[in-house]
């Protein structure tokens, strides 16, 4: 008989071990559980953002790279933005090709594109069609951004050539 309460014995300690292994996995679980899913959640949105960072941060740098790229292959024509030409300018440039050059403000200044533009009216004589060329190639190089404007008035005049032509000339605000 003593065998067999013994058996009972230890098959009631197996089934009480279980059962309590049992609740205290259930009591576990209800407990660190609900904190386990807010910290997966937690978890999740933090990589999400930190990814999120990491993308724009790499934005941010080809942006950055691509702005300095843009700056140094186009160098000349930003700083030709900071040139400021006036009518002197033009008129004392222009003066050495012509017997009279007279160069003069078409209008106010005017936002065009972002950028400020004047029209100026250049009008004088010359001898033949080649000093005009030349004219134009001065025109050309000054050091500004200067735009040619469309069509070029040519007409003989008592042996010399009567010119006038339009330019726009833009500069930063």
């Amino acid at each position: 008989m003593k065998a067999f309460l013994a058996q009972i014995d230890w098959i009631r300690n197996t089934f009480f071990f279980v059962f309590y292994f049992f609740l205290v996995v259930i009591i576990f679980l209800s407990l660190v559980n609900p904190q386990l899913q807010e910290f997966k959640k937690e978890n999740t949105n933090y990589r999400k953002e930190l990814h999120i960072t990491q993308q724009v941060q790499k934005q941010k740098m080809q942006t950055a790279e691509t702005l300095a790229k843009y700056q140094m292959d186009n160098h000349t024509l930003l700083s030709a933005f900071k040139a400021n030409i006036t009518q002197e300018k033009i008129k004392s440039r222009l003066s050495s090709i012509f017997e009279k050059v007279d160069v003069v403000k078409n209008g106010e200044a005017y936002l065009k594109n972002g950028y400020l533009a004047q029209n100026y009216i250049v009008s004088g004589k010359i001898v033949d069609i080649k000093a005009l060329n030349d004219a134009l190639i001065q025109v050309i190089s000054l050091e500004g951004i200067v735009h040619l404007v469309f069509p070029i008035h040519i007409e003989a005049e008592e042996g010399v050539l009567v010119f006038s032509f339009s330019l726009e000339v833009y500069s930063l605000p």
